[in-house]
């Protein structure tokens, strides 16, 4: 499963784990491949309202996500800013 269902999964496994304000601001999609598989790398962006959502997402083990037909091979927080605007915003 990849593409939309696999993109709306992933979403909706990380606004559950993070709890109650947290809200997908930005989410990309590129393909990805190596000489044994190929598929999609996602960068997905969140706003959380708490540090308490920061240290959950951060400690937990993101490579259970229940992503039904594929194989989450990596995830990582790559980062956290808090901003009253875009938390994507990488200025």
């Amino acid at each position: 499963m990849t593409g939309i269902a696999a993109d709306t999964a992933m979403r909706r496994w990380l606004i559950r784990l993070a709890g109650d304000g947290a809200e997908i601001w930005q989410h990309s999609v590129s393909p990805w491949r190596s000489i044994t598989f190929s598929g999609e790398r996602h960068a997905i962006c969140l706003k959380l309202s708490t540090e308490e959502q920061v240290a959950r997402l951060s400690s937990a083990d993101l490579e259970v996500m229940p992503v039904r037909g594929a194989l989450v091979v990596e995830a990582t927080v790559t980062g956290s800013r808090w901003r009253q605007t875009n938390p994507c915003d990488t200025r």
